[in-house]
């Protein structure tokens, strides 16, 4: 996974995602048995928060459902705000110099790490 920011204006974006079965994980759903995407990270959610109950922050108490629809709605956004979800997308563009930042369009300070 790689993380893809620009220093000059702070522009980022969530690690690129990849698809991987791995069968040894496949009935442990909170080790990501999909790899790194927003299918894996909702069925993650789904097993870490599906079980209703109540849990103690330091607001108060929350119910468990309502922190799984918070993070499914943050893992679904990720789909409209992801500019390169493969590294493959980025290094073509990379290599072709369309890689500038969305957001202020440097390509100097557009940094891989």
């Amino acid at each position: 996974m790689a993380f893809v920011y620009c220093k000059k204006c702070g522009w980022d974006q969530d690690d690129f995602w990849y698809f991987k079965i791995q069968w040894k994980k496949i009935f442990k759903w909170s080790s990501r048995p999909l790899g790194y995407n927003p299918l894996s990270l909702v069925l993650e959610d789904i097993a870490i928060w599906g079980k209703p109950r109540y849990i103690n922050l330091d607001v108060g108490r929350t119910h468990s459902w309502k922190l799984l629809i918070f993070d499914v709605k943050r893992h679904l956004k990720l789909l409209f705000t992801q500019k390169w979800w493969t590294e493959h997308s980025f290094t073509k563009d990379y290599f072709r110099k369309k890689a500038k930042c969305p957001n202020c369009g440097s390509t100097d300070d557009f940094i891989i790490d």
